[in-house]
């Protein structure tokens, strides 16, 4: 093999120098600032899903029932004021001093408009139930509400000058008004609807 002019002769075995290895890049993904960092828009991950939704109470289960058999009871008082509607028309006549005619009309008209209302009531009345169990917080305040109208409605019928069995019902309706009134507000209901609330 020739060899150039001024060219070093090539030693057997001999090899060019290796370069060094260049320094691995830094990292950024987990630093502050970065897309990667806590707290700046990184990836998080998703909290622990809901647990499953806590039991009902025996102390909202009761006034449930307790507001299921009020509502019944107030038909069952639609029915007896419907089926003694001449008994309505005396009490008119000996109240009003009217015509007997007049006395009639009178009781047929409030009769319909209790009816109506009646069965208006008692349904509301249940559906308030319904979401109160379900744990919704406005259907328990919106119940107090009417609890405490019928309390009060339940003292009014006891001193005024009701039939008999109008103030047994009267009198039933409001020990189950007071009854369900505490317990809607006892710990255990409480306990029950601030769970349900943080869980939604």
């Amino acid at each position: 093999m020739t060899q150039e002019p001024g060219q070093e002769p090539e030693r057997p075995g001999w090899q060019p120098p290796t370069p060094p290895p260049m320094p691995p890049p830094p990292e950024y993904g987990g630093g502050p600032g970065y897309a990667g960092g806590p707290g700046y828009g990184g990836f998080q991950p998703p909290g622990p899903p809901p647990g499953p939704p806590p039991d009902v109470p025996s102390t909202l289960d009761t006034a449930w029932w307790l507001v299921v058999a009020n509502a019944a009871l107030s038909l069952v008082g639609l029915v007896y004021t419907v089926t003694h509607r001449d008994e309505l028309i005396d009490r008119i006549m000996a109240a009003r001093n009217i015509d007997p005619e007049l006395a009639r009309t009178a009781a047929n008209v409030g009769i319909g408009i209790g009816v109506v209302f009646g069965l208006g009531f008692a349904l509301f009345y249940v559906f308030l139930a319904v979401k109160m169990r379900a744990g919704r917080n406005w259907a328990r305040v919106t119940l107090t509400v009417f609890l405490g109208l019928g309390i009060v409605g339940g003292l009014t019928n006891l001193a005024g000058n009701s039939p008999p069995f109008a103030k047994l019902i009267g009198g039933i309706s409001l020990l189950i008004d007071v009854a369900a009134l505490i317990l809607i507000w006892l710990r255990p209901s409480n306990e029950y609807i601030a769970a349900h609330n943080r869980r939604w």
